[in-house]
C-alpha cells in the first residue's frame, strides 16, 4: 500500500523526468489549475528537470497547458496510443482502430444508447450534443463537432485514434465492461472525471497502444532511467506509468486501485495535491 506523502523524508531521488496525469491531477474537478502549480512547474523546470503529459486527451486538448505550464517534453497522448513531441509538433507513434472492428463497435454503442465521442484528425467528434458534450468540451477547451460516425469507418476516411465513452452508472453498472468483453482486440481505459462522480468512462484504443511498451520507448528517447522518472495520476489507465515509474504518486481523489499501485498518495487535486507533491518530492 503506498504511503501518505506527510511521511516522506527527502532521500536524494535524481529525478530527471515528471509525467503528469492531467484531469483529476493537474486540473481540479473545476477543470482548472491553481497557482501554486505554476510555480512549482517554473521551480523544476528551473532545475533542469523534463515535465511531459501522459493523459487520455489528444495533444490539441493540451495546447493551453504546452503554452501557460511548458509541459513540452514529448509524453503520451490518446491513452496510449500517441506519442506525440509538444515542442516540435510532430507525432512520434501512434495507433489507430481498426476499422472494420470499429465499425461494429459503433453499432453497439448506438444501438445501447452509450454516450460517445470520437477523435480524428485533431479534433473530437459527437453525433449529438448533450449536456456532458459541453461540460467536457469546457474541460477540454475544444468544441465537439457534429457528425455521423459511419462516415469514419470507410477506408478513405480519416483515422480515429480514439473513442470515449460513458456510462451513468446509476442506470448502467456494467454496460462498459460488457461491452469491453465483446471487444477484446481494443483496450478500455477505466478514468472518472469529477464533474461527473456517477459517471464511468473509458478511453477505446488500440490493443496495440500497450502502456509498458511506451513507457520504455519514451525512457530512451528522454535517455533516462526509470528510477529517474515521477509519475502522478489518479485513474486505473494511470497504474501503468506510476508501477514502472521510479516514483509514482497517486492523488488524494484517486480510487484504492490506483493509490495501491503507488510509492505515495498526496492530497486530493482540489486541496493542492500535485504542488504538495512536488514540493516534497523535489526539495529546494
Amino acid at each position: 500500500m503506498a504511503e501518505p506523502l506527510e511521511s516522506y523524508l527527502p532521500d536524494g531521488r535524481d529525478i530527471r523526468l515528471i509525467f503528469f496525469d492531467v484531469d483529476g491531477t493537474v486540473l481540479g474537478s473545476d477543470g482548472q489549475y491553481p497557482p501554486s502549480v505554476k510555480q512549482q512547474m517554473q521551480r523544476v523546470q528551473a532545475l533542469g528537470i523534463k515535465t511531459a503529459i501522459a493523459s487520455g486527451r489528444p495533444p490539441f486538448a493540451c495546447q493551453f497547458l504546452f503554452d501557460e505550464l511548458h509541459l513540452n517534453a514529448s509524453g503520451l497522448f490518446y491513452t496510449g496510443a500517441m506519442i506525440f513531441n509538444p515542442a516540435t509538433g510532430e507525432c512520434l507513434r501512434d495507433h489507430t482502430l481498426e476499422r472494420s472492428t470499429l465499425a461494429r463497435l459503433l453499432r453497439q454503442i448506438k444501438a445501447n444508447d452509450i454516450y460517445c465521442e470520437l477523435y480524428s484528425e485533431g479534433r473530437h467528434f459527437v453525433e449529438t450534443a448533450c449536456d456532458i458534450t459541453l461540460t467536457h468540451a469546457e474541460h477540454l477547451r475544444s468544441v465537439a463537432h457534429i457528425a455521423e460516425f459511419d462516415s469514419f469507418v470507410h477506408a478513405s476516411a480519416p483515422s480515429v485514434h480514439k473513442l470515449l465513452v460513458g456510462v451513468d452508472e446509476n442506470k448502467h453498472k456494467g454496460q462498459l465492461e460488457a461491452l469491453e468483453a465483446e471487444f477484446p482486440r481494443f483496450i478500455f481505459a477505466y478514468a472518472r472525471f469529477p464533474a461527473r462522480p456517477n459517471w464511468l468512462f473509458a478511453s477505446v484504443i488500440a490493443r496495440e497502444a500497450n502502456k509498458a511498451n511506451a513507457f520504455n520507448w519514451l525512457l530512451d528517447h528522454h535517455k533516462v532511467g526509470a528510477e529517474q522518472v515521477l509519475a502522478l495520476g489518479d485513474s486505473d489507465s494511470d497504474i501503468p506509468f506510476l508501477q514502472m515509474a521510479g516514483t509514482g504518486v497517486a492523488m488524494g481523489n484517486a480510487e484504492h486501485s490506483v493509490q495501491r499501485a503507488a510509492n505515495f498518495v498526496t492530497k486530493t487535486a482540489d486541496d493542492d495535491g500535485l504542488a504538495y507533491a512536488l514540493k516534497k518530492l523535489i526539495p529546494e
